[in-house]
């Protein structure tokens, strides 16, 4: 005897999804077609965005050089032009061995961690201290962004120094105020973690306008325990000055710390 089939809903759901397959596979090819140009759409893009940002970021900070430089080196004068540009100026600082020649400005609410220093939005923002700084503290902070589309913007230079077993021997941060030149002297380059950087290593003496022997050992142990080796510190009236940039990790942070070499007053 032969068996008749019968035509249940079961079998007509099952022949509809057969003759829907060829229908459904082209779908999915089209919907993965249209996932790869939309993501090459938004990688071109960005590459875009970055370029504009890197031409337009060097455009500026030339045009900052050009102000700094006028008068063949960072003077009173060269202050005070920039000053003008951005009132939030507190500082300039040069390190010439790396090719940083940055302003430094003071915001409020992270405002230059995405504006430049004319006040146009910006990814690799500005050079900053944060609301408390003050210029007599004796352990100042100075932040920059790791630009990691630009590696010669903001404080991106500093990751050259992870590849170098010591410090380029003529090595020498620059620091420019108002009314003070400060030279300082690299002593070590931290890798930490982002929360002891942002907390431990740069709050513990902020604010004192002078470390005595009991702070300045208590600072030298600090740092001996963040990077587990000696540090030797020069003793006395001194100044030390912390820079911190972020890596290509977002949970590691890189801190230069330096000591105040020599101090004059700027002309």
């Amino acid at each position: 005897m032969t068996n008749i089939p019968i035509y249940t809903a079961r079998n007509k759901r099952k022949s509809y999804w057969l003759y829907q397959l060829p229908k459904l596979r082209n779908i999915a090819r089209i919907l993965a077609i249209g996932c790869v140009c939309i993501a090459s759409l938004q990688l071109v893009l960005t590459i875009h965005e970055h370029e504009q940002t890197v031409t337009s970021a060097r455009v500026l900070k030339q045009q900052v050089q050009t102000i700094a430089q006028s008068n063949g080196c960072f003077t009173k004068q060269s202050f005070e032009a920039l000053k003008a540009i951005n009132q939030d100026l507190i500082g300039y600082i040069e390190i010439p061995t790396l090719g940083i020649q940055e302003p430094i400005v003071q915001g409020v609410d992270e405002f230059y961690e995405q504006h430049g220093f004319d006040g146009s939005p910006s990814t690799q923002g500005t050079i900053f201290v944060d609301g408390q700084w003050q210029e007599q503290d004796a352990i100042q902070t100075i932040y920059g962004h790791h630009v990691f589309y630009d590696k010669q913007a903001k404080f991106s230079p500093l990751l050259k120094l992870q590849q170098q077993k010591s410090f380029p021997p003529d090595m020498k941060v620059q620091l420019y105020t108002a009314e003070v030149k400060r030279v300082y002297q690299p002593l070590v380059l931290l890798k930490l973690p982002k929360e002891i950087a942002e907390d431990e290593s740069g709050s513990l003496l902020r604010g004192e306008e002078s470390l005595d022997p009991q702070s300045l050992a208590a600072y030298q142990a600090l740092l001996a325990k963040l990077c587990a080796a000696p540090i030797n510190l020069q003793m006395g009236d001194t100044r030390f000055l912390q820079l911190e940039t972020c890596t290509a990790d977002e949970n590691l942070h890189l801190v230069l710390v330096c000591q105040l070499q020599a101090e004059s007053t700027l002309e």
